[in-house]
Formats: C-alpha cells, sequence, structure tokens
C-alpha cells in the first residue's frame, strides 16, 4: 500500500483544517460565553475548516489519489463553506460589538444562499456525466469554464464583498452608538476584530486576485501563484486569530444597537401614550443637571449610562431619550460638558499651578486627545492659552 506523502502545503492547511474544526467544535460547547457570539464565532470558523478541507482534497494530489480516489461528492458539498464563512463573520462583529443583538427569523434569511446551494448542487451532480468528472478533478481549467460552477465562484465573491462592507460599516459607525452609553471611550477599541476584518480583506483579495488572473488574463500560473499564496495568508490569519484576535474580541464589552437620537417615537405618538413620556422627559430633565452637579457623578472617568440611570432610578432608556431630546446631546457629549466646565474652573483658579495632565484627571476625563478635543469645540482655545488668557485678564 502506498504511503501519501505531504508537501508543505498540504501539511499547513491540513494542521489549518483541524485547528478550526477543533476550536469550531469547542465553542460550541462551551457556556461561559454569549450564545449569540459562540455560535457565530463556531460557525465562521468550521466553515473557514471546510474551506481548507475543500482546498486540500482538490489540489493534493496524495489526498486525491489516496483518499477520494472514486467518489466526486466531496469535491463540491465543501463548497458550501463559500456562502456560510461571510455571514457568519457579519454576525459574528455584530454580536460583539451589540450586547443587544439577537437571532431572528430575518437573520436566517443571510444563510438562504447556502439552503439553496444544497438545493441546487445534486441538479447540478446529475446533469453532468461522467466524463465531466473526470475531467474537471484533474483539470481545474476544464472545471473552471464549467459555467455553473463559474457562477457559484461569482456568487462567491459577491458574498464576500457585501458582507465585508457591512462588518467593516458596523466598525466604522461603532463610535456613534458607543457614545450613546459611555463618557469615556478610548478604551473601547474592537481591535480584534478590526484585525478579523481585516483579515478577512486581505484574504479575499488575494483570491480574487488568483480568480481575475483566471479569468481576465487566462494566466494560470500566475492564479495558482496567487491561489497559493492566498492559502498561506489564510494559515497565518486563522493562527493569528486564534492566538490574538479571539482572547481580545471575546473580552470585548458591548453596547446597544439601538441609537435614541434616531428615534422619534417619543416625539410624535402614533396611540397618545408619548405624551406621558413626553412630560417624563421635561420633568426628567432638570433632574439630570441637579444630579450631576449634585453628586458629581463626572468625576468619574469610567461613568456609563447605566450607572447614571441607576443612581437617578429611572429605566435607562428614558435617560437616553431625555439626554437626546432635551439636550440635544448624546451621554458622551453630555458628561464631558461637565467635565470641561470642572476644568474651565481649576484653571481659572489663580493659585493654580496644576500640569494639564492633572487638570484633565481633577476634571473626570482620562484621555488627553478627548481632553483637548472637548475644550477647544467648547471655547475656541486649548486649556493652555485658556489659563494663560485669564491669568492675563486678572
Amino acid at each position: 500500500m502506498d504511503i501519501p506523502v505531504f508537501s508543505i502545503n498540504d501539511v499547513l492547511l491540513l494542521f489549518s483544517m483541524v485547528q478550526c474544526l477543533l476550536m469550531g467544535t469547542l465553542l460550541l460547547l462551551v457556556n461561559n460565553i454569549a450564545w449569540t457570539k459562540r455560535c457565530f464565532l463556531a460557525l465562521f470558523l468550521l466553515a473557514m475548516g471546510a474551506d481548507f478541507a475543500d482546498t486540500l482534497i482538490y489540489w493534493s494530489e496524495s489526498v486525491k489519489s489516496h483518499v477520494f480516489t472514486d467518489s466526486v461528492f466531496p469535491f463540491f458539498i465543501l463548497k458550501l463553506s463559500g456562502f456560510i464563512v461571510a455571514p457568519a463573520l457579519y454576525f459574528y462583529v455584530k454580536s460583539i460589538l451589540f450586547s443587544d443583538f439577537v437571532v431572528t427569523r430575518k437573520t436566517l434569511l443571510h444563510f438562504a444562499p447556502a439552503a439553496l446551494f444544497l438545493v441546487l448542487l445534486p441538479v447540478y451532480l446529475y446533469s453532468r456525466d461522467t466524463a465531466f468528472f473526470i475531467n474537471a478533478r484533474s483539470n481545474y481549467e476544464y472545471l473552471f469554464h464549467d459555467w455553473p460552477f463559474h457562477g457559484y465562484l461569482a456568487a462567491k465573491h459577491m458574498s464576500f464583498i457585501a458582507y465585508g462592507a457591512c462588518a467593516s460599516w458596523l466598525l466604522l459607525t461603532y463610535h456613534r452608538y458607543l457614545e450613546q452609553g459611555y463618557s469615556s471611550i478610548h478604551d473601547a477599541n474592537p481591535f480584534g476584530l478590526r484585525f478579523l476584518v481585516l483579515g478577512f480583506w486581505g484574504i479575499w483579495l488575494a483570491y480574487f486576485s488568483s480568480y481575475l488572473a483566471h479569468l481576465l488574463f487566462e494566466s494560470v500560473f500566475f492564479a495558482n501563484l496567487l491561489g497559493l499564496w492566498a492559502n498561506y495568508l489564510n494559515v497565518l490569519f486563522i493562527n493569528s486569530l486564534v492566538v490574538y484576535g479571539l482572547a481580545k474580541s471575546m473580552a470585548f464589552k458591548g453596547v446597544e444597537e439601538y441609537d435614541p437620537s434616531q428615534d422619534s417615537t417619543g416625539r410624535q405618538p402614533a396611540n397618545g401614550q408619548g405624551t406621558s413620556e413626553q412630560e417624563q422627559e421635561n420633568s426628567l430633565a432638570p433632574l439630570l443637571d441637579q444630579v450631576m452637579r449634585q453628586h458629581k457623578f463626572y468625576l468619574d472617568p469610567e461613568l456609563t449610562l447605566d450607572q447614571f440611570a441607576r443612581a437617578l432610578g429611572y429605566p435607562r432608556r428614558l435617560v437616553s431619550h431625555t439626554i437626546n431630546h432635551q439636550y440635544h446631546k448624546n451621554f458622551f457629549e453630555f458628561v464631558n460638558d461637565y467635565r470641561m466646565r470642572e476644568a474651565c474652573d481649576i484653571l481659572r483658579d489663580p493659585a493654580g499651578e496644576d500640569a494639564m495632565l492633572e487638570v484633565m484627571e481633577k476634571s473626570g476625563f482620562n484621555s488627553k486627545s478627548t481632553f483637548n478635543r472637548c475644550f477647544k469645540r467648547a471655547t475656541g482655545i486649548t486649556p493652555r492659552e485658556f489659563r494663560e488668557r485669564y491669568k492675563d485678564e486678572q
């Protein structure tokens, strides 16, 4: 019996495949991580593992000749992963960023292309004769120019572009939601997720370049070379993700996706109930200012909307609505305005010789960039210029 000989490329693909499958399975078994987070990450890793397996059994002659000698089914069923990886990535990013994300029927519709693939696959297999599979198995050019397979590749790349763009948009607009619930955002940087999405784009670009080289220039050598480098990049990405990215992103605390500044139900009610909500906002608005000044909650650099709402004894959403509608600010701006006034009082003190870093900390800021930005937005000058100008006026 011949012993299969694996190349370095085969070994790397095999290692990454096993790694993805093990990690994905373990995530489904653990229960100390929120279900939505581990479910979509597990789905992403399992799909990546299937993609590695798909590449391995087609391009590795050892695997092809020793394991899959007659059956053609494994060469096609694993293509299913092409419609799972991208939406799984998107919903994993969304479940990490937004703590109120829940899976609905609408969510499951995003995986409809995968279900459609399973329905159409038997039709495709039965529509091709034995000669086609013999040629397609040994000659990728033959398979590449088969129009249903070519349509699959195009649909796969379109899926990657669409969901990659959506995931990127979530990360780009995340701070808008963050500022609704946090008074300090310098530590809330979802680096692990940024790494995940950028890595996803890098891998897609490498595979897409290989696809274009094949399609437009008919350069088999260049396409295969790009595909090989894409495999190496994929292996590096998965290992980096497991070592660093997962730990960072799993520990990340999300915010509510609900954005009160975009909600108008409390302003123009349809059933009359909004009138009482409007009255609640009107009566709560002065209380917010009174409590904030009296207890100086703004001096806590880690103050959140949840903490402030609990101290007031009012629902979080009502407090957020009131800040948005009555003060026309988000929570981040609302709290930092008080901090800025505190900083101005410190800087006006004739006997005050505190360094700017101390002024920043005493007024509740814990980010120098946020301190300078808020101060200049409110006064038009920097804190240092404010102190010097006030001394000159004295």
